[in-house]
């Protein structure tokens, strides 16, 4: 009698068919295949997205929530899962792997299990490496993270294209030995690493086209100079010495500086040629707007309020005048539970003829965000679509689905206000979208 049900047909393909099959599966589904029968065993050994993407839990709850005795056993569980995943890939694929990412509340007291899952991953010519260190879903404030280590062969990570660490020490030493030694690196990724007190990206060789660093609180100086393919560029509290130079092909930019004024000095360089810029706006910051140079090239734009500003419309003239070819226009309100009348409105506002979309996030059923929505249909002539969004809106991306029930009625509150009151007064010709 054959070894398969003659009605199984897929496990009659051949190996290389299989392990494509496998490779489109989550690494937990991929592994489970092995219990189907013997020739299946293995089969999952030839994924390479190792993607081992912890509880969920730790994504949305604070670590609070759990006695000490219970995350230490959660980590143990979860090291024992990794290691177990590695060595059976190693034994029975030792193949090449696209991906490793690590998602868990993981700290320096697992720096053994970390550096050797790292090492696996050079050894194997990994592409992708993602570590995601938070501690209870946010950044770490208690235990003492894990440091990256230095002493790595660097030259071995031949293959690897994208680096990503989130509340890991990563210094410079690090970062620059993988610039100098990573010929396929195209995306640098640091969030919330004390380590790291400078950086220079310097060189026309260098492949990097994306560099994202954030929450590094103790940087001091950051260097890029003649990166001549670095197209975004995303850095968060830059209260250092910043040197940019010679990025012809920069067009993506976000910058958080207290001072827009110091914000377009260090952009100096490149400020015509951007089509996508992101600006964190200090309150009452509205006559540094009326300094900018023009933004001829640009297509979107972010603006980030610093804290609930009853004169975000007062902006909007500035952002018409310097940027004449705005497509989108995104603004990031701060909630307040204030209760506002209405404010004048500002006159001399230019018609601007490009822009098609508005997003409105954080908005609430305060009349001046009513007031605001309409004024921009006023005058953008060619505005089609408006997207408001609800969400009371925080920069940190981490612990969203961690919401009290007063922020959730605030919420909802103001969805069912923009649906019965604000709706309305949309012309037909525009589309409105809530979230």
């Amino acid at each position: 009698m054959s070894e398969f049900n003659r009605d199984d047909k897929i496990s009659h393909l051949s190996d290389d068919i299989l392990a494509k099959i496998i490779c489109m599966l989550p690494l937990k589904e991929a592994a489970a295949t092995s219990v189907l029968s013997q020739r299946w065993r293995y089969v999952w050994t030839s994924a390479t997205d190792l993607n081992f993407e912890g509880e969920q839990l730790f994504h949305c709850l604070n670590s609070e929530f759990y006695s000490k005795d219970k995350l230490n056993r959660m980590r143990k569980t979860y090291i024992n899962w990794v290691n177990s995943i590695i060595n059976q890939h190693d034994e029975h694929n030792g193949g090449l792997i696209e991906r490793l990412r690590i998602a868990f509340d993981l700290s320096h007291k697992s720096s053994s299990s970390l550096n050797g899952w790292i090492h696996f991953a050079m050894e194997n010519g990994v592409q992708i490496i993602d570590l995601e260190l938070l501690e209870g879903g946010g950044l770490r404030g208690i235990s003492t993270p894990y440091t990256f280590p230095s002493n790595l062969e660097f030259n071995k990570f031949k293959s690897l294209k994208v680096f990503r660490s989130i509340s890991i020490e990563v210094c410079q030493e690090v970062l620059e030995s993988l610039l100098g030694n990573c010929p396929l690196l195209e995306r640098l990724e640091v969030m919330d690493s004390y380590a790291l007190t400078s950086l220079k990206v310097v060189g026309p060789s260098l492949p990097l086209k994306h560099l994202k660093l954030s929450h590094c609180f103790k940087m001091e100086s950051l260097e890029i100079c003649d990166a001549l393919n670095l197209v975004s560029f995303y850095f968060k509290y830059p209260r250092i010495r910043l040197i940019l130079r010679n990025v012809p092909k920069l067009v993506d930019v976000y910058l958080h500086s207290y001072k827009l004024h110091s914000t377009f000095t260090m952009l100096s360089c490149c400020v015509s040629q951007l089509h996508i810029l992101q600006l964190f706006v200090p309150k009452r910051s509205i006559g540094e707007f009326d300094t900018f140079p023009m933004l001829t090239n640009l297509k979107e734009l972010k603006l980030i309020f610093d804290e609930y500003d009853d004169h975000v419309i007062f902006y909007i003239p500035s952002v018409f005048k310097i940027a004449p070819n705005l497509k989108r226009l995104q603004l990031m309100l701060r909630w307040s539970k204030e209760v506002q009348g209405s404010i004048p409105k500002p006159e001399n506002c230019p018609r601007h003829l490009c822009l098609e979309e508005v997003e409105i996030t954080g908005y609430s059923s305060l009349p001046i965000n009513d007031e605001l929505i309409l004024y921009l249909i006023e005058h953008a002539v060619s505005l089609d679509k408006i997207i408001v969004n609800p969400c009371i809106f925080e920069e940190w991306p981490f612990n969203q689905e961690i919401k009290t029930s007063e922020t959730r009625v605030e919420e909802e509150h103001a969805r069912r206000h923009a649906r019965k009151n604000m709706q309305k007064k949309i012309p037909k010709t525009i589309e409105f979208m809530l979230l």
